[in-house]
């Protein structure tokens, strides 16, 4: 049996809808899958791009994403006073861990919204940054700042699209998740 396990992150943000039913993907997925493994033995370490798992002995383990800039030794105190135990963090996303049957991180609505407000707000910055940049390079303006005719830079051009293609895509789709999940916990819709 291999000492270390390691598995791509599905991506925190999850489709809105349809689309969770359609695809394997985003928070839940995640942490149920983390739940998954740590029965296995697999006890997750490190959070990432790709989660990290050393092989320990088997437990019945939930998972629970938490979103906060700059938290303070206030905070993790009183995550663990609920039964939680802080697992890693990467930037502002921090994952922790507690026994099967412990309460829920979040158990009213009012802070869930917070959660889910805090990180639209963050997703709309970045994709309106990125939308900005695509609209920059898709009409020329970048090489025009710098001197150069568009047209002898066109395959760079067209690399940069693609590129600012992928930050968009990659910043509005958790944008519109966290925004419908907003409007769903706001009507009184959990998922």
């Amino acid at each position: 049996m291999k000492e270390i396990k390691k598995f791509w992150a599905s991506g925190l943000s999850s489709g809105i809808g349809y689309l969770d039913k359609l695809f394997k993907w985003g928070e839940e997925y995640d942490m149920e899958r983390l739940s998954l493994e740590a029965k296995k033995g697999y006890i997750v370490e490190k959070l990432g791009i790709r989660y990290t798992l050393r092989y320990q002995k088997p437990e019945n383990l939930i998972f629970a994403i938490d979103y906060r800039d700059h938290p303070d030794t206030e905070y993790f105190e009183l995550i663990k006073k609920s039964g939680w135990t802080h697992v890693d963090s990467l930037d502002y996303i921090h994952l922790f861990k507690a026994p099967l049957g412990t309460a829920p991180l979040y158990t009213d609505t009012a802070t869930q919204i917070e959660k889910y407000t805090q990180e639209t707000r963050r997703m709309g910055k970045y994709s309106l940054a990125a939308i900005l940049l695509l609209l920059m390079i898709s009409l020329g303006i970048t090489p025009s700042l710098l001197d150069y005719e568009p047209i002898n830079f066109g395959w760079l051009v067209l690399l940069l699209n693609g590129f600012g293609l992928v930050l968009v895509t990659f910043t509005i789709l958790p944008f519109f998740n966290y925004w419908g999940r907003v409007s769903q916990l706001k009507k009184g819709n959990k998922r």
